[in-house]
């Protein structure tokens, strides 16, 4: 405070306290018996404008005794580059058959709550479009559902996703059976595109949905490489999943055959290998690059399936690092010397008398020769690379 300020607040008996400092005002009687000094032994303060004019004269007249500016710094530099956050390295998907998604909201979120799923592939959801999707999902989920809009009530199916998952609903690949697909952007990884289908046993032995779901395989583009996952209900207990065959004595032979060739020619290949529903698989997964798969499980169901499949999925493959192996330099063969030397083997062959040697020691004396002109006619070397992920093709 200015002296003028202090020596008025001094001459009365009002108590005030120091903005500056916190402190009451003391009166000096309170030092009288001490050894402090109280008077002040600078100069009363001026106004700003004084201030500043003195201090520019100080550093003029007395610069030598001002502290000077270190002549080094050592402050560390600050790295304020950070790791990006989110980044996956694994998705988990659930393919679960609700009959009856409304009646099951919180059987659902139970399991959500355990098993904190990244993608939810479901059928017979049985919903109308009178049936909001925040009546049965918990909060940080996405739905895009296909409703059934034919014929009873029941069917249906939906495709859910965390919300931190940039995902584009592919309505180009709608068709006349029920699917819904969806195609999702992960950062480093290919594109995938998820598929839900449900094939109703009402519908017995026609194919006709099988042509429907070929069209809209047809309809994805695969030139880059992308992923495809299909899941769902299928129906197609008839099919024996570790040989790929129709079982002995199907009820619909036909129609699983027409599944399985469908399948072979887009390249997918079924993962769940565990009883779904009795003593059948019927919720299958299915995809085009199954070594991307680290795990295939089954979690008890909440319907009349038993069992709800479970896929940990690897979206960033590791390298394999291959093992040294030797090569050979094929452009700086001595093509001349080779050809000649064989020449010579097989006029040796015609003239021998070979009756008396099986046909495994003929082989194996072939194959010598062969590695032997190799080793001495063509240059190798030895490598030592990474082969690319197993995801490429």
């Amino acid at each position: 405070m200015s002296t003028a300020v202090y020596d008025a607040l001094a001459c009365t008996k009002l108590e005030w306290i120091c903005c500056q400092c916190g402190l009451p005002n003391f009166s000096s009687s309170l030092f009288a018996n001490s050894d402090l000094e109280l008077s002040n032994s600078f100069d009363c303060l001026s106004t700003s404008s004084d201030i500043n004019s003195d201090a520019n004269s100080c550093i003029h007249n007395s610069s030598t005794e001002l502290p000077s500016s270190p002549l080094a710094s050592s402050s560390p530099t600050v790295n304020k580059r950070k790791k990006p956050k989110g980044v996956r390295k694994q998705l988990k998907v659930l393919v679960v058959n609700f009959q009856g998604l409304r009646s099951k909201s919180a059987d659902l979120a139970c399991c959500i709550e355990q098993h904190s799923p990244d993608i939810i592939i479901g059928s017979e959801t049985h919903l109308d479009p009178s049936i909001n999707n925040n009546e049965l999902f918990p909060q940080g989920y996405s739905v895009i559902r296909k409703d059934r809009d034919f014929g009873p009530s029941k069917g249906g199916v939906l495709l859910a996703f965390k919300d931190d998952l940039v995902v584009t609903h592919r309505t180009d690949l709608n068709t006349n059976c029920e699917v819904v697909w969806a195609t999702i952007q992960i950062q480093g990884a290919k594109q995938i595109t998820i598929g839900s289908f449900y094939r109703s046993q009402q519908f017995g032995a026609t194919t006709e949905y099988i042509d429907q779901l070929r069209e809209s395989l047809n309809n994805i583009n695969q030139t880059n490489g992308a992923q495809i996952w299909l899941a769902g209900d299928f129906n197609i207990p008839d099919i024996d999943w570790e040989n790929y065959s129709v079982k002995p004595n199907a009820r619909y032979a036909n129609l699983s055959r027409k599944f399985l060739d469908l399948f072979s020619d887009f390249g997918l290949e079924q993962l769940v290998r565990k009883p779904t529903r009795i003593n059948n698989i019927l919720d299958i997964f299915l995809t085009n690059n199954q070594t991307l798969v680290e795990d295939s499980a089954v979690i008890p169901g909440i319907s009349d399936h038993d069992a709800i499949p479970i896929i940990t999925i690897n979206i960033k493959p590791k390298l394999i690092k291959q093992n040294p192996r030797k090569i050979f330099l094929w452009n700086k063969a001595n093509t001349e010397a080779l050809k000649a030397d064989l020449r010579d083997f097989s006029a040796g062959l015609s003239t021998r008398d070979i009756s008396q040697s099986s046909v495994e020691n003929l082989y194996c004396e072939f194959v010598d020769k062969i590695n032997l002109v190799m080793e001495e006619h063509i240059p190798s070397r030895i490598v030592r690379e990474k082969i690319p992920p197993l995801d490429q093709p």
